[in-house]
């Protein structure tokens, strides 16, 4: 079934607007009341991401949902929504290249006082190769789709650049993803909640090249998302030619 992509843009000078751009949390909030039947009603499932920008660019919220939703239920001066219908499905084929975005939390397993990691203690990941690697992981034992890699590429003191083996008498090159990835720390709180209840999150901004290997299991991945956190504009995943 088509997916609705709606494209919010907010007013910078509106209050609430400058909230929710503040406050993941209280964006969410806002959004669910878009997606819900009725006030006392759960809102249906969406997705949503806060998209990068520049200085003077206006605030502007790329939204997943499985249905349209009722944007009259903004706060007035918020923002003006566009919606189309979008089928992600039509762009899988195995094989196939695509250029891709996403937010996500990308965590690793944690180890107390030597001993294996249970279930549910995670702990954010602090480099940008782990994460490439983590994504790359995520891609290939669930999510049907393998990084894009640019080949003969070496990594120096953080910056790639192309290399000759021949040249430099090196016979084992790593390669490097061809991926661009930015790393940050979210902390917000609950609106209302006490200041020391706050949220973080480790997080990593994708930008790149995937190869799909499961139109399928990729789908899935689109529709609900990749990743922790997706409630707060985290695990988006948009793919385009």
């Amino acid at each position: 079934m088509p997916l609705i992509l709606s494209r919010l843009v907010l007013d910078p000078r509106d209050h609430a607007a400058r909230r929710d751009v503040a406050n993941p949390y209280a964006m969410h909030q806002t959004l669910a009341r878009v997606f819900a039947e009725h006030p006392d009603a759960p809102p249906a499932r969406f997705l949503w991401r806060l998209e990068p920008g520049g200085p003077f660019d206006r605030p502007t919220v790329l939204i997943q949902s499985d249905r349209a939703g009722n944007w009259e239920r903004l706060p007035p001066r918020y923002g003006h929504a566009q919606s189309k219908p979008y089928d992600p499905a039509r762009l899988l084929q195995t094989g196939r290249e695509l250029r891709f975005r996403l937010y996500a939390n990308p965590t690793r397993a944690r180890k107390v006082d030597g001993t294996p990691a249970r279930r549910g203690q995670r702990v954010g990941i602090h480099d940008d190769l782990e994460a490439l690697a983590w994504l790359d992981g995520q891609g290939r034992t669930r999510g049907g789709f393998t990084l894009c890699r640019l080949e003969r590429a070496a990594v120096r003191a953080g910056e790639a650049f192309w290399s000759d083996p021949g040249a430099s008498g090196e016979t084992d090159v790593p390669t490097l993803f061809d991926v661009q990835v930015r790393r940050s720390r979210w902390r917000f709180r609950k609106p209302g909640t006490d200041a020391a209840a706050w949220l973080t999150f480790d997080v990593a901004y994708y930008d790149g090249r995937m190869e799909v290997t499961d139109p399928g299991r990729l789908l899935q991945i689109i529709e609900q998302g990749l990743g922790r956190g997706k409630a707060f504009g985290l695990g988006l995943l948009s793919v385009a030619p």
